[in-house]
């Protein structure tokens, strides 16, 4: 039972970038606006992983200049190439193995992954 539940599971959400930002949007509910910013008013990014029941889940907090924050996670369709990407967009990284160091240990603060200059 637990295999046709995997077999079937599908992200809720899209995460797409361009040179200009990045744009969260419901895969599964059109009239939910999409969240949006600039590369230029991230100020700050912190990774968590976050426990759920079946397992632990990669999460990003993005502050925003206007005091707003948008939350990413692994299970968004498009993580992989934004992740990827991110360097290129936010080159000042602080902890470039931010994904390691949340995997082998340091769960229970948050690593900050940018921080604007």
């Amino acid at each position: 039972m637990l295999g046709s539940a995997l077999l079937a599971w599908s992200p809720s959400h899209r995460l797409t970038f361009d040179s200009h930002g990045f744009a969260v949007a419901s895969l599964r509910d059109a009239s939910t606006p999409a969240e949006a910013a600039r590369w230029v008013d991230v100020i700050e990014i912190t990774a968590w992983s976050v426990a759920l029941m079946y397992g632990e889940v990669l999460t990003l907090h993005v502050r925003l200049s206007q005091g707003s924050t948008i939350q990413l996670d692994e299970e968004m369709e498009g993580w992989p190439a934004f992740i990827e990407a991110l360097p290129g967009h936010l080159p000042s990284q602080p902890h470039k193995d931010w994904e390691h160091r949340l995997f082998f240990g340091e769960r229970e603060q948050g690593i900050k992954v940018y921080v604007k200059r």
